[in-house]
């Protein structure tokens, strides 16, 4: 089906090399293999590269826009959660009374999945304007100026007028502008918000409240408007804290909990995950996974993060784990011995998200020794919004690409 990718190579063969002998020689299908690839992601990205956002406004859309993708790839459903979300924010108006929904749940519980799912919901919605942020999504998420920044962009855009907070291109006063105070972009924002919502509904979706800076002004929502248009619903995703406590004192908006997984939900979950990889998870392993409980009696697969953890664990079995079972189980079949691993891996998977990260980073520096691993993960929790690989290379040492 693919002639012009049928590749001819020479290889050899050491029986001398490792411990059982090693095909040699690779070098020559491995450039093949390299310039076939390459070749292939030209292709895929070259329109993309083409079409590269030209503000910083439409490439903080496009990086919100890519969170929600990855966030959906393994999403389950769950519609007593995100109905209630969306039905707030399409619900007719009620007289000027603030309106909108808190959603509030524990690190790991889903939050930024169903952000994901509301949005997705929303965002081709005819009369719905969607005003959409993620805080922690790269280094300046957390900041309330940049959001309302961009916000008046896409309302100016919406209103088809200039944008006030911004010189016109091409003018002498262009590249010579201060930027523009707090006070003013709030203003700003608030008079086009009233402006928007006059023609269509405006829906303010935000996910991570409590990842904004550490300000009274992101702490106490200071930015919101007083006076509420009526035609504006917020949505909100966040940890309890003084941002939630915030909310909750504005009439007319709601909390609502974010409840733990089912059963059925995380079987769901473990099926999605697994199909990514092309197959089936194995119904003892994900008997065991799905039955371990936490102190309080409850499920540990309620919290999405642990069970995305313990089931990414089962998926990425790797050579020592094969030579494991043969030794561990050697009494049985050797196509039960794999299904007696899965099985004994998960019924001894730690029960919390700490422990589960703390087993696989013991796990990662068994294959790449302790110190790397310690100078990489130490490198991350020091920063105040995360690395990128371009930051790694020049802090975490030695670097290598494929680790």
């Amino acid at each position: 089906d693919l002639p012009d990718r049928v590749r001819t190579y020479r290889a050899k063969w050491n029986p001398t090399a490792c411990e059982h002998g090693a095909v040699t020689d690779l070098e020559d299908l491995a450039a093949m293999v390299t310039e076939d690839l390459w070749s292939d992601l030209d292709l895929e990205t070259r329109q993309r590269l083409r079409k590269a956002p030209p503000t910083w406004q439409e490439a903080d859309r496009r990086t919100i826009e890519d969170f929600v993708d990855r966030r959906l790839r393994s999403f389950v459903e769950r519609r007593k959660v995100t109905d209630p979300l969306v039905e707030e924010a399409l619900s007719p108006s009620t007289g000027g009374m603030d309106r909108g929904i808190c959603l509030i749940g524990e690190a790991g519980s889903g939050k930024s999945c169903i952000f994901s799912q509301v949005y997705r919901t929303l965002q081709d919605r005819k009369n719905v304007l969607l005003l959409p942020h993620a805080a922690g999504i790269h280094p300046n998420s957390g900041n309330v100026d940049r959001m309302l920044s961009r916000w008046v962009f896409e309302l100016c855009r919406f209103l088809k007028i200039d944008n006030p907070l911004e010189a016109p291109a091409g003018s002498a006063d262009a590249e010579e502008t201060t930027p523009p105070r707090s006070e003013d972009i709030e203003k700003t924002f608030h008079h086009l918000l009233s402006q928007a919502a006059q023609q269509t509904r405006v829906v303010m979706l935000l996910d991570a409240l409590n990842q904004f800076e550490p300000t009274p002004r992101a702490r106490h929502m200071t930015w919101l408007p007083r006076i509420w248009p009526e035609n504006v619903r917020f949505i909100a995703t966040t940890l309890s804290g003084a941002g939630a406590r915030s909310l909750m004192r504005r009439k007319g908006v709601a909390d609502q909990r974010l409840a733990p997984l089912n059963a059925n939900e995380a079987a769901e979950i473990a099926r999605h995950c697994f199909s990514r990889y092309h197959r089936e998870p194995n119904p003892r392993a994900l008997d065991a996974l799905l039955g371990l409980k936490l102190p309080d009696g409850a499920a540990a697969s309620g919290n999405p993060l642990w069970l995305e953890l313990a089931l990414e664990s089962l998926n990425l079995l790797e050579r020592d784990d094969f030579e494991r079972a043969d030794r561990a189980f050697s009494n049985l079949p050797g196509d039960q011995r794999i299904e007696a691993l899965l099985v004994q891996i998960a019924e001894s998977f730690p029960r919390s998200v700490a422990g589960a990260y703390e087993w696989l980073l013991e796990r990662a520096e068994g294959h790449f020794g302790e110190r790397w691993v310690t100078s990489l993960v130490a490198a991350i929790a020091a920063s105040r919004g995360g690395l990128r690989d371009s930051d790694l290379r020049a802090v975490v040492k030695p670097w290598d690409e494929l680790n």
